[in-house]
This record gives structure tokens, sequence and C-alpha cells, in this order.
């Protein structure tokens, strides 16, 4: 049993070197990923300070929500609707921040803030591995690219234009976190079962 525990550690640190890597490789200044030791858990690392920037804990059940901290901020999110699916986005007093409606069953859709800005969600490329926000104006916002590694999940965050305000950019971070994360599990709950 002792050498199945040495080959593993040594797989999880060719894993590091190899994440390390393409961390170095990938201009994103930040990156989420899944918390191995706890399901539904995610971490966003902001990797130029190599150091947690946010967090969020989703629940999956028949009705998905999540909490989310992010930038000293808190919020929950929670996915309502079969025929109008969208996502409620409140802040940690109870007030509601903003609205996503999905336009179909591909998964993009329109956030709406409480202050009457919009914002766009669509998938970057045909294979909708990668995911944008996107501005009124079509300018890129934040681009979500996943990370390919063995041993990890989650994605690249870059952020396309720095003069979004701190709380906007809170909520775009956390919303595609929440999307891609729910999708993921959609997927592998509607995985035959071998």
């Amino acid at each position: 049993m002792e050498w199945l525990d040495k080959r593993m550690d040594s797989e999880a640190a060719v894993d590091s070197k190899v994440s390390n890597l393409l961390d170095i490789i990938e201009p994103a200044q930040f990156k989420w990923v899944e918390d191995i030791s706890q399901e539904g858990k995610y971490k966003l690392i902001d990797k130029q300070e190599n150091k947690v920037a946010g967090s969020i804990d989703v629940r999956n059940g028949f009705i998905k929500s999540a909490s989310c901290k992010i930038f000293n901020r808190t919020y929950r999110m929670k996915k309502k609707g079969l025929f109008d699916p969208r996502i409620l986005i409140n802040e940690n007093n109870n007030e509601q921040a903003a609205i996503f409606y999905y336009y179909n069953w591909k998964g993009d859709g329109e956030l709406l803030l409480n202050d009457g800005e919009k914002y766009f969600w669509e998938p970057y490329d045909s294979l909708n591995n990668e995911w944008i926000f996107y501005g009124k104006l079509e300018n890129e916002l934040v681009h979500f690219k996943p990370i390919t590694s063995f041993f990890k999940s989650g994605y690249y965050v870059d952020i396309k234009d720095e003069n979004i305000n701190q709380k906007t950019l809170s909520i775009l971070i956390m919303l595609g976190a929440f999307n891609l994360a729910t999708s993921a599990e959609e997927v592998s709950d509607d995985a035959p079962i071998m």
C-alpha cells in the first residue's frame, strides 16, 4: 500500500509542475479550481498574488444554489424556473443585485444588474469549452478558458477590460463560475451509468 501512496505523491508532483507551467503560459489573472477535498466547493485564485481571492460553494439538488465570496463581498445565487430559467443574485444583506436570464438550452443569456446595466454570456468557441461575458458594445469583459490538467478541473479567468468596477467584476466572475459548475454537474448527472 505504501508504494501506491508514493506513486500518487509522484503523480501529484508531476501534475503540480504541469499546472505551474500552464499558469506561466496562460496570461489570465485568475483561475478557479475545484477543491477536490470538498465536493461542490471551488476557489478563485489570484495568480499574481498567489492567494485565494474568492470561493463558491455550489449546492446541487432539485434547486441549484451557491454562496459566493469574492473581493470581500458575499453573494447568494439561486437557479429558478423551468420554462423561464433564470438565476437570482442577492448580496449578503438579501438585497437583489442582479438577475441572469437564459436565452436557450445552450446556456447563453443576459445579465441585468439592479442599476440597469446589461451584460451578455455566450460561448467563445464552437465547442462551448470557453465562455465570455461582453458588454452592450460587444466589448469582451471576462473570458473563461478551461484548465487542461489531469488532476484539476476549473477555468482560467481573464479580465479583458480593466475599467470594470469591482462589484460588477465580482458578479461576472462568480456568475460565470456558477454557470460552469452547475452545467458540468448537469452533464455528469445525465451521463449513462455503466
